[in-house]
């Protein structure tokens, strides 16, 4: 509704879902024969001669809404949005959140006062703050108490079945609520040819939702799911973009930059998280309250043996061996003052800043597009060297253990410790897997050739465009792994920086004719 300088907006919706899930197998084994023309379910022999599984599952979400929008004189603006959902995913007692936000601009650029900037073409002031809410870290039904069958047990004499509690039911179990505070501008300059848009955020996340173990009186075998977890995220983003279209050779430059810092603040009784599992590594990647999640967690190199009077000189205060096992060439690990090996923080998936940066150049009917990616200051654990730098020699192993320890005094490095079948030392995950993960690259590079108009008229085409490229083109980068860019494993946010070895981003050639009648 307009009114003079006021114009106000008013929005109200209503929306509801449903998910519904099924699948069905059946397998059998031991056929009678394997000939692909007598492959049947009748066929199979033996005492597993056909087992059918499958599983169903549906969930159900509404929510009401509603969004005021106000601006006076297309300067000053205000937004409050309400949300109001339900989800069958919690439990009975909290399956709806209240979710509300809200926003204020100001186009300062606009005020009389800024009319003599000749340069400044528009400025812009903006703040907000909201609460959302996150179902999808929780499968459905997983506030239900669960029981295992089978569970046999001896009444008068006589063995009667039974059933156990698997996991106690959570009727509290509710939403994550994710609070977000931010702050920014938006400014335009010299023409619009120059911008800039900043971004200053704090993300809080409380009720992460966790398995939390009972004591085992309690009887149950699985962790029940708590809200108990909570996690900030502090930042900034921001993008600087410059364009030419005056000249011959047009082009357009816009470069992003960001940067987060991690902090778990709370874990509720669970003292820390484990994830990441490795081969006999064990647990990789840990996450503690007041640390980044998901940090390396390992033992710390200090060079090799080098003779055999080094591995008995490294003593506990009781004068028993620290590393019992180890031979010169061996690594040796750190150890405290009582002769334990130091266990700790060895790195962070998580990089100090991001960038990127598109570009198009344009002369005539030929275009050049590129878009650069990079990242810094994140560590990567180069799991794919228990394969490739392993002492027991049952893979593969890298051209770099030519150099590797032979005698006293060849090196010093820990990736290149003897060569030893039965090795009971140089496996431990330790800060020798951690590389650094920084790189630069070109993701894409594009070349196109846009045909005339005069010509396409005759056709009767609304446009032709000839385009040639590369994806993945090439990568700067100090990590010796496949490829630098790891991310998360299997979907799980604890899992991350891992290179285990997957099969790294192609490159890849292109070619096309776009075509619009």
């Amino acid at each position: 509704k307009e009114m003079e300088k006021h114009h106000i907006m008013a929005m109200i919706g209503y929306e509801a879902q449903q998910i519904t899930s099924e699948w069905f197998g059946t397998s059998a084994s031991n056929l009678i024969t394997e000939n692909e023309d007598n492959i049947y379910i009748d066929n199979a022999t033996g005492n597993q001669m056909a087992a059918s599984y499958g599983l169903g599952s549906e969930v159900t979400m509404a929510s009401t809404f509603g969004r005021l929008n106000y601006s006076y004189d297309s300067r000053y603006f205000a937004t409050i949005n309400m949300r109001y959902q339900s989800s069958s995913k919690f439990g009975y007692n909290k399956r709806g959140g209240l979710f509300p936000s809200a926003s204020l601009g100001w186009a300062l650029g606009k005020e009389a006062f800024m009319q003599n900037i000749k340069w400044l073409d528009n400025l812009k002031l903006r703040a907000g703050y909201g609460i959302t809410g996150n179902a999808q870290s929780l499968d459905p039904y997983s506030f239900i108490g669960t029981t295992n069958t089978g569970q046999n047990y001896v009444i008068g004499g006589q063995i009667t079945s039974g059933v156990s509690l698997s996991r106690i039911p959570n009727p509290n179990l509710h939403w994550e609520e994710k609070s977000t505070l931010n702050a920014g501008v938006d400014a335009y300059m010299y023409g619009n040819k120059l911008s800039f848009t900043g971004d200053f955020f704090i993300d809080k996340t409380d009720g992460m939702i966790l398995a939390v173990a009972l004591p085992g009186h309690v009887g149950a075998e699985q962790a029940p799911f708590q809200n108990v977890a909570s996690m900030k995220n502090v930042g900034f983003e921001m993008s600087v973009g410059y364009k030419n279209r005056d000249h011959k050779l047009k082009y357009d430059f816009t470069m992003n930059f960001s940067h987060v810092k991690n902090t778990v603040t709370d874990l509720g009784s669970t003292g820390s998280l484990q994830a990441g599992s490795f081969m006999q590594m064990g647990y990789i990647s840990r996450t503690e309250t007041g640390e980044s999640m998901a940090f390396f967690y390992g033992y710390v190199t200090d060079g090799l043996f080098q003779n055999q009077s080094e591995v008995d000189g490294y003593q506990k205060p009781n004068g028993s061996l620290i590393q019992p096992n180890a031979k010169p060439g061996d690594i040796r690990y750190k150890a405290d003052e009582n002769g334990n090996l130091i266990v700790e923080k060895i790195g962070s998936p998580f990089p100090d800043f991001t960038l990127g940066l598109n570009s198009r150049l344009q002369f005539g009917k030929f275009s050049l597009l590129a878009f650069i990616y990079g990242v810094y200051g994140n560590e990567i654990f180069n799991a794919s060297k228990f394969y490739t730098h392993n002492s027991s020699v049952r893979y593969n192993v890298s051209t770099d253990l030519k150099d590797r320890w032979l005698m006293e005094g060849d090196t010093d490095d820990p990736n290149l410790a003897r060569l030893n079948i039965s090795d009971a030392n140089n496996a431990l995950r330790s800060d020798r897997f951690i590389e650094d993960g920084s790189f630069i690259r070109l993701k894409n590079i594009q070349l196109e050739y846009n045909f005339g108009k005069d010509l396409l008229e005759k056709a009767s085409i609304a446009s032709l465009r000839l385009f040639i490229g590369v994806e993945n083109a090439f990568t700067l980068t100090h990590y010796t792994g496949f490829d630098p860019e790891v991310g998360v494993y299997n979907g799980h946010p604890l899992d991350r920086g891992i290179d285990r070895a997957q099969y790294p981003n192609p490159r890849v050639y292109y070619c096309g004719l776009s075509i619009q009648l």
